[in-house]
């Protein structure tokens, strides 16, 4: 978690993103608030934000069937 807190943070830059983008959050995540998710789905134009009811930060090992549907859901 220590390293998390050290990274830069490039909110800031959201905003240049151009292509397509998926947001994934985990309800119970303690690590990253809803708030901030909800963000960064805001500030990437035509983003795509699911969440996963079930699953805190590491939701693809929580709940890995439902965040593989949603990925592959957005691939196609």
């Amino acid at each position: 978690m220590r390293a998390t807190s050290e990274r830069k943070d490039y909110r800031d830059e959201l905003h240049k993103i151009n292509c397509p983008s998926l947001i994934i959050h985990g309800v119970l995540d303690k690590l990253i608030p809803l708030e901030l998710a909800k963000a960064v789905n805001e500030n990437i134009k035509g983003s795509q934000f699911k969440l996963i009811q079930n699953a805190g930060h590491t939701l693809n090992l929580e709940e890995a069937k439902e965040t593989a549907e949603i990925i592959i859901n957005f691939l196609n």
